[in-house]
């Protein structure tokens, strides 16, 4: 994805450009597939919980990560 908007300057919001970009590295059966699971309802709503999520931890922007600290010191 990265290669295909600021290298190639494709758009990367058209779905044929997604997954020609996919179908580079997993193969065009896989890419398709990917391409699905990536915009069907539950991963909406698992990145809009990700999201939500990522506001409470108060994320600010991309990307975002949350570290934990665990000690075991006696």
């Amino acid at each position: 994805m990265y290669a295909a908007f600021w290298i190639d300057r494709k758009p990367i919001q058209e779905p044929e450009v997604v997954i020609a970009a996919l179908a580079k590295v997993v193969g065009e059966q896989d890419a398709e597939e990917l391409f699905e699971k990536g915009t069907s309802p539950e991963a909406k709503k698992r990145l809009t919980e990700a999201t939500e999520e990522a506001f409470k931890d108060g994320a600010f922007g991309l990307p975002w990560f949350v570290g934990e600290f665990s000690c075991c010191v006696s």
